[in-house]
């Protein structure tokens, strides 16, 4: 069955909230990873390894103040998206981090990671999961355009760091098999529980990998702590976890796409407090970007493309 971007339900005031607060959070991801001196894999670990625990005892407070809280669903079908889940999870982050330790550029590591809504589109549209409407893919490609047109920036133009360049799109696919496979779970288990379960695989996988690489499973020092503890806060417990609630509403394809937004929030961030101006080239492609988001999630609203066949 096939069910449009646009289709009914549509999302109100709550779900649009998720995906700004998500956008927000994400954001940060850069400016805190730029003060670590830690390998990508590390970074990406010791920020879930932090943020599991966060949530157990967010999930607590919560359980004590309403004073009931259900008993956890078996995992059942969901068992196999929740560890795929995981492991995408784990892939996208420890190639991003790689990716932004290899490039110059906060924004063109951004660029090359913002494939994503694209490749979603194109999956999800053949398997005939969503009937994308001419305004969804309209918005699809104007942000993703927009994104394109931020690579014209010193690092691509010059050939930058092909390691790099492949880290970064290696980061897409990862966070395309997390979409999706959090398009399939987390309804059913919750945005908070499927999260925490998501990013405890994620961990597990990655502490194999830091062990295996001889790397360091614990900050050597408190910069290296903040960072991580930053890391678990914002950009995943503020980020990645509302994007995950979002996916109760919207398709995958319009979760990715908001993604996006995070190529223009971090720009401004790194250049506000760490004075790595933007190039040129931000501004035209922020605005797009700013653009593609809009049409694509608001194109829920009025049924342009019809209900659900």
């Amino acid at each position: 069955m096939a069910s449009d971007v646009c289709a009914p339900p549509r999302p109100g005031g709550a779900p649009l909230l998720l995906l700004l607060v998500g956008i927000l959070g994400i954001s940060t991801a850069s400016l805190w990873a730029r003060g670590s001196e830690a390998s990508g894999v590390e970074l990406a670990f010791r920020r879930l390894a932090l943020t599991v625990p966060i949530l157990i005892l967010l999930s607590r407070v919560r359980a004590a103040l309403v004073r009931r809280e259900p008993p956890p669903p078996p995992l059942g079908s969901e068992g196999v998206a929740v560890l795929a889940s995981g492991t995408c999870l784990a892939v996208h982050f420890s190639a991003y981090f790689a990716s932004l330790a290899r490039l110059d550029s906060v924004a063109v590591t951004l660029v090359l990671v913002s494939m994503h809504p694209v490749l979603l589109l194109l999956i999800e549209s053949a398997r005939g999961s969503i009937r994308a409407t001419p305004r969804a893919i309209g918005g699809v490609l104007v942000a993703f355009g927009g994104a394109i047109y931020l690579a014209r920036s010193e690092g691509l133009r010059e050939g930058g760091d092909i390691i790099g360049v492949a880290y970064g799109v290696l980061s897409a696919v990862g966070m395309v098999g997390y979409l999706l496979a959090g398009r399939r779970a987390g309804p059913r288990l919750g945005g908070a529980l499927y999260a925490r379960r998501s990013y405890a695989i994620a961990a597990l996988l990655l502490a194999i990998v830091v062990g295996a690489d001889g790397g360091d499973w614990i900050p050597e020092s408190g910069v290296e702590w903040r960072v991580a503890l930053l890391l678990a806060l914002f950009p995943t417990v503020l980020g990645h976890t509302p994007m995950n609630a979002a996916l109760r509403h919207f398709p995958a394809t319009v979760v990715s796409t908001a993604f996006l937004g995070e190529v223009v929030g971090a720009s401004i961030l790194v250049w506000i407090f760490l004075g790595e101006v933007p190039p040129d080239e931000f501004w035209g492609g922020g605005s797009a970007i700013i653009a593609g988001i809009l049409a694509v999630t608001l194109s829920r609203r009025g049924g342009v493309g019809g209900r659900s066949r």
